[in-house]
């Protein structure tokens, strides 16, 4: 329960791959229950007769359903790409959703991948997505006010050059330089550095609010997701194994 006595709702978006898929989705909804949230499985909710599609955009849209946990495997990438089935569905009502910048951060994906033998890799542990769906969970501002600062961008590690001694020496990609909110590259406090360097650091930076703090971790977190989602699908298990540290990093105090 939340300090409002309010019951965080996520709808869990999967792919039904295959029955040992289906069960380890249905996993991870009886742990996040056990912790207090509601999980909306469609098994545990739809009944014979049901409109199905019709389920899914309603749980997706609804506004008492506070996030979304995409559950990507081949089998859901294929069936998004293709806007096949339910996964189709819910990829056309999730991708509006963002290009019209409504609650972007209702979205959660949830990495689980598959091998040639049909075995479950597990790039972020059950454990691990759970500590990011809490996280979310217990974000208390829907909106921030607005800031403008010349921004970097896109700054994240795979845009940092270190020297052999691993210290930072550059920043390169600057195509996104603009005008925005200064957490965007404030992020990076949380991302790259230990818990205890970031007070240093906001204090040489010359002081930063709640609410700024607040926005960078989560682009902290947001961020390595998409790119821990973009070096499963190139097969980079090196940037892949960034990413992942990137995200714990940024979840911890």
């Amino acid at each position: 329960m939340t300090k409002n006595n309010i019951t965080p709702s996520v709808f869990l978006s999967y792919s039904w791959t295959s029955s040992s898929h289906e069960n380890w989705v249905m996993d991870l909804a009886r742990r996040l229950r056990k912790d207090g949230v509601d999980a909306v499985f469609d098994k545990w909710r739809l009944k014979a007769g049901h409109d199905r599609f019709a389920f899914m955009e309603k749980m997706i849209g609804s506004e008492d359903t506070h996030k979304v946990l995409v559950i990507c495997d081949k089998g859901y990438k294929e069936k998004a790409n293709q806007r096949i089935g339910g996964v189709g569905v819910e990829t056309q009502v999730i991708t509006s959703s963002i290009y019209t910048r409504i609650q972007q951060e209702k979205f959660i994906p949830v990495l689980a991948e598959r091998d040639e033998d049909g075995k479950v890799i597990i790039h972020l542990s059950q454990e691990e997505s759970g500590a990011i769906a809490a996280y979310l969970s217990g974000l208390k501002a829907d909106r921030v006010k607005t800031v403008n600062t010349l921004l970097h961008g896109d700054l994240h590690f795979k845009n940092i050059l270190v020297n052999e001694n691993g210290i930072v020496s550059g920043i390169i990609d600057w195509g996104d330089l603009s005008i925005g909110h200064p957490a965007c590259d404030l992020s990076i406090a949380y991302s790259f550095l230990p818990p205890f360097a970031r007070g240093v650091f906001f204090e040489t930076y010359g002081g930063v609010d709640e609410e700024t703090k607040l926005l960078a971790r989560l682009i902290a977190v947001y961020i390595p997701v998409l790119i821990l989602m973009q070096a499963v699908d190139d097969g980079n298990e090196v940037i892949a194994a960034e990413a992942r540290s990137n995200i714990i990093r940024a979840l911890t105090d």
